[in-house]
């Protein structure tokens, strides 16, 4: 009874495999017919793949791959002959072609009872995604105009790896060539659009080894870096684009920021020498030296020297003008401190006459700035100071009345 039984049961087990692989080889036959009914096709393929009878053939997962190659061909013959194809079914069935072609080539290189691999289905996965590779560029420029980057990066990835199959080595599709260099870098802008970070760091530093648009891709880098909060690496990239790029301010510029940032003071002087060796006549490398002076490393000397400078090469800098008149009027307050905590009255009066002299270089510099920006209220209430120190009432009132919007 009980061989019986097992007999029945290997009956209906072989049944049920040679259904789905005859299911398989009617959809590829309607894939392929003259008049294909894809979606009929993959209904029929779709149990298949998932059957544990059929799952690990080879052919079922070649088969569903070959159904969407065939709607792809369907719709690019139409743009051949010059009519309109369906072109968000033509991606979708190119997109959906390379996860089934690569499953079905692991399955068709395993070896068989006797240890020997004998593919049957390789030579036509090659074929064919060697053939629609160049596609793969096509379908990621139509998303990335339509601003669809996360399925403009599935296709510019998939032409990526497509191009590093082991199967191409060797071959022209495996070619680091210009096609490539470019779908390195458009995959990497595309996934900077996405908001998934990760993904967009991990394409730009694959796509930083080409020689394509390198400089541009070294800053979009360093700001999902600087996006990050990852210093670490921000700053690491940063001098590798400043030793590729010496002539791009951009990562000069960045760098020296980074420092000032993080109280590297005296290092920020270094790099803003350099940049002023590059170029001598910005005044703003210098305004920023000043700054670094000014707050970082509290040399008051050598901030009055590195403003007054950027205004020799721009006398209407406004930063500067501002920046300059801040250095005197706030060695003018200290002065003023320093004075009220001394008992001697003579001495108070000239700690208290350099203060007003601090006061009176500093009120040129925001008069000129305010006259050039009179709705800035920093300078406004500068000068509000410089006048209540230096007891010029009337100038008082009136720089008052404007602060008030009389």
């Amino acid at each position: 009874m009980k061989r019986v039984l097992l007999t029945v049961a290997l009956c209906v087990a072989a049944s049920a495999s040679f259904a789905q692989k005859k299911d398989v080889n009617t959809a590829q036959s309607i894939a392929k017919g003259t008049n294909p009914d894809f979606t009929e096709a993959r209904n029929l393929v779709k149990g298949a793949l998932t059957n544990a009878e059929s799952k690990d053939d080879a052919k079922t997962w070649f088969v569903a791959g070959f159904i969407e190659n065939q709607q792809f061909d369907a719709e690019r013959t139409k743009q051949i002959l010059g009519q309109k194809p369906n072109e968000p079914v033509m991606y979708e069935a190119l997109l959906n072609i390379l996860p089934y072609f690569e499953k079905a080539y692991t399955l068709d290189n395993q070896p068989n009872e006797k240890g020997k691999v004998k593919p049957k289905f390789v030579k036509d996965i090659k074929g064919i995604l060697g053939a629609n590779h160049i596609y793969y560029i096509n379908g990621g420029a139509y998303y990335f105009d339509q601003k669809d980057y996360k399925k403009a990066y599935s296709f510019f990835d998939q032409y990526l790896k497509i191009s590093d199959l082991d199967m191409f080595k060797g071959e022209p599709v495996a070619a680091r060539d210009s096609n490539f260099m470019t779908v390195q870098f458009y995959a990497a802008v595309a996934a900077t659009q996405m908001e998934d970070k990760k993904l967009a760091v991990e394409s730009l530093e694959r796509a930083k080894a080409f020689d394509y648009r390198r400089n541009d891709v070294y800053q979009y880098l360093c700001y999902e870096y600087e996006q990050a909060k990852d210093t670490v690496n921000l700053e690491k990239t940063l001098e590798e684009g400043l030793n590729l790029f010496p002539e791009e301010q951009y990562y000069l510029l960045s760098l020296i920021n980074n420092y000032i940032y993080s109280n590297r003071n005296e290092k920020a002087i270094e790099y803003l020498n350099t940049a002023i060796a590059k170029t001598p006549n910005n005044a703003q490398l210098y305004d920023v030296m000043g700054r670094v002076y000014e707050t970082g490393l509290r040399d008051y000397t050598k901030a009055e020297e590195s403003f007054k400078k950027a205004l020799e090469i721009d006398p209407n800098y406004t930063d500067a003008l501002s920046n300059l008149g801040r250095v005197f009027y706030n060695q003018g307050v200290n002065k003023q401190g320093e004075a009220n905590m001394i008992n001697d009255t003579k001495k108070y009066q000239q700690e208290l006459a350099v203060a007003k002299d601090f006061f009176k270089k500093a009120l040129p510099y925001f008069e000129k700035a305010h006259q050039m920006k009179p709705e800035e209220s920093e300078y406004m209430i500068a000068l509000r100071g410089i006048y209540y120190n230096l007891d010029m009432g009337d100038k008082l009132k009136e720089i008052e009345a404007k602060m008030n919007g009389n």
